[in-house]
């Protein structure tokens, strides 16, 4: 199996998330507009330590009901 795993992640590539808002009434008018740095990439480096095959071996036991522990008293 794989050991190691890269990720890349970003949000808002584009950059496009903004905020609009306009209010009025007799005498005001309010117009707003805000713009946030929403754009972020995060990356991710993920490697697995120890023996794959051997891992998987312990999964698939333990889905199936064996390698169970029981505590001596």
């Amino acid at each position: 199996g794989t050991k190691a795993s890269l990720t890349l992640n970003i949000s808002d590539l584009l950059n496009t998330r903004h905020f609009q808002l306009y209010n009025f009434g007799p005498g005001f008018s309010s117009d707003n507009y805000r713009k946030r740095e929403t754009r972020i990439a995060m990356l991710t480096f993920t490697y697995r330590f120890g023996n794959a095959e051997v891992q998987q071996r312990k999964k698939s036991r333990q889905e199936q009901g064996g390698d169970q522990k029981m505590d001596d008293f």
